[in-house]
């Protein structure tokens, strides 16, 4: 029965040369993915940028319209976002990508007019709130 003794040696002899072959180096940190949360500056320009998109797709950028120009539209969104997340503690810690994602989505479907557009605007402001998008 040589073969259980000769088997246990070659175990050991492996182990022994796994553990003699590592380094006295620190082990490299993982790579985190990527981040849960962006600032809330960037998220304000996204959402102004998603915002203003959708107004000029609804004609609702021009001389006569609610916002004179594009510039008109991203400096009054970006200010009544800043207003919002900007006043927030929680923002400090910045903003969920997920829920800046359904934020973004509203945004790019809400409806252009009628009952429907004020609903629509209603849902967008409560999924592009402090409330849902700051990080605790």
């Amino acid at each position: 029965m040589k073969i259980i003794p000769t088997t246990f040696a070659m175990l050991g002899l492996g182990a022994l040369g796994a553990a003699c072959s590592m380094s006295d180096e620190e082990p490299k940190p993982a790579v985190p993915a990527a981040l849960p949360q962006v600032t809330a500056r960037s998220a304000i320009e996204k959402v102004a940028k998603a915002t203003c998109d959708r107004q000029e797709e609804c004609g609702e950028i021009g001389e006569t319209k609610r916002f004179s120009s594009r510039q008109h539209c991203l400096s009054t969104t970006r200010e009544e976002l800043t207003r919002d997340l900007g006043r927030d503690e929680d923002c400090k810690n910045g903003v969920s990508n997920e829920d800046l994602g359904e934020c973004l989505t509203e945004v790019r479907d809400a409806k252009c007019e009628g009952v429907r557009s004020m609903l629509d605007s209603w849902r967008t402001s409560m999924e592009c709130g402090s409330n849902e998008l700051c990080m605790d």
